[in-house]
């Protein structure tokens, strides 16, 4: 018989009715993600933040556990930066992407890709 071991809790915060419920905070146990934010029943609902450990972050509205609604996202990787509306996690609406490279982007967004926008770059200084 194999000896089950006790893992520490990796929510600290609010419960109702034994879920997630109100303020808390959740590191997945991958520990690559975190995420600091509003539960109801169980589920990332309300705003919230997802961090990861890479330094990446959204920041804004979660529903039923999916990020959707107003937010914002920054990518560590190439250090791009968007502000706007979001459907089950992807680019969904209107919204502004910020390059590294001073360009933006100004527009709708559907499934990730530019749709219908403006695009302006400025010269560094």
């Amino acid at each position: 018989m194999a000896a089950k071991v006790k893992r520490p809790s990796n929510y600290v915060g609010e419960t109702r009715k034994q879920l997630r419920d109100g303020y808390g905070v959740y590191t997945y146990t991958n520990s690559f993600y975190r995420y600091e934010g509003e539960w109801k029943d169980g589920k990332k609902h309300g705003h919230g933040k997802m961090l990861m450990k890479d330094g990446s972050y959204y920041e804004g509205e979660f529903i039923h556990g999916e990020i959707s609604g107003h937010g914002s996202r920054y990518w560590s990787h190439n250090r791009n930066t968007y502000s706007g509306q979001f459907e089950n996690g992807e680019l969904n609406g209107h919204g502004i992407m910020k390059y590294a490279d001073n360009c933006k982007y100004e527009g709708e967004f559907a499934r990730n890709k530019r749709e219908i926008g403006r695009a302006s770059c400025r010269e560094r200084v």
